[in-house]
């Protein structure tokens, strides 16, 4: 199943291509560092942790529930209490990014699309796997990917 990750001025919207539901998230503040959005019914948002950027808390209904951060490796690690996650960021030039679970699966990858008129990526995403919670995952890993892509840690 493909989706699409376009970026607007504060914030982003995930559009299914098949049935065209689309899902918006938005930037809280001017750095692009917290996000909230509103997926199947239930309210999200994104905060940053440290002070540095390497380290982000994810809210479900307000309670703590998952945290995104910087491996050494330069990957984006997404953490639940029964879940993990890495983004890995694949090839140079026309690069694509690929999210595994822990037992390395892909279960979605994320190719980017440069709009010179914005200057900013639009990205494609197919889902490779059968995941419970895939608009989630599309929105954390969309955050994740431009935030890092923006500050130059991937």
């Amino acid at each position: 199943m493909k989706y699409q990750v376009l970026f607007k001025s504060g914030g982003f919207e995930i559009e299914n291509l098949k049935t065209q539901q689309t899902s918006k998230a938005s930037f809280q503040d001017c750095f692009n560092s917290k996000a909230s959005s509103k997926i199947k019914g239930k309210h999200y948002e994104i905060k940053p942790r440290s002070t540095w950027g390497d380290e982000f808390e994810v809210y479900e209904e307000g309670k703590l529930s998952g945290s995104i951060k910087t491996n050494w490796q330069s990957n984006v690690q997404i953490d639940f209490a029964d879940q993990s996650y890495i983004i890995k960021n694949i090839g140079v030039l026309n690069g694509f990014y690929v999210v595994e679970d822990d037992k390395q699966h892909e279960l979605i990858t994320l190719k980017p699309h440069f709009k010179l008129k914005r200057l900013a990526d639009d990205y494609e995403v197919t889902k490779k796997n059968n995941h419970e919670n895939v608009n989630l995952l599309i929105f954390l890993s969309a955050f994740s990917v431009q935030y890092y892509e923006a500050n130059m840690y991937l």
